[in-house]
């Protein structure tokens, strides 16, 4: 084999590697946006509603309100059992 030869198996196969880099570069960068799209839809799905937080906030006076009334009852039972 001359040395053109070689010389232009040489720039064959380089051109294949390159070509071959490039359409990886094109499949990742599209994989890379499909991700990116999957996580701004996961991101978004994690937000609380607004209702979501209109209840969890209504739980939490809820809960308040049960807390206050067990403790008047408990003061109202002490009280009872102190007296004669």
């Amino acid at each position: 084999m001359s040395a053109e030869a070689k010389s232009l198996d040489w720039l064959q196969q380089l051109e294949r590697r390159i070509k071959q880099a490039a359409e990886e570069i094109r499949r990742l960068r599209a994989e890379n946006r499909d991700l990116q799209a999957q996580v701004k839809k996961l991101t978004a799905e994690e937000r609380p509603s607004e209702d979501a937080t209109r209840w969890a906030a209504e739980r939490d006076e809820i809960r308040k309100r049960v807390d206050r009334l067990v403790a008047h009852l408990e003061e109202l039972a002490a009280e009872a059992s102190e007296a004669p």
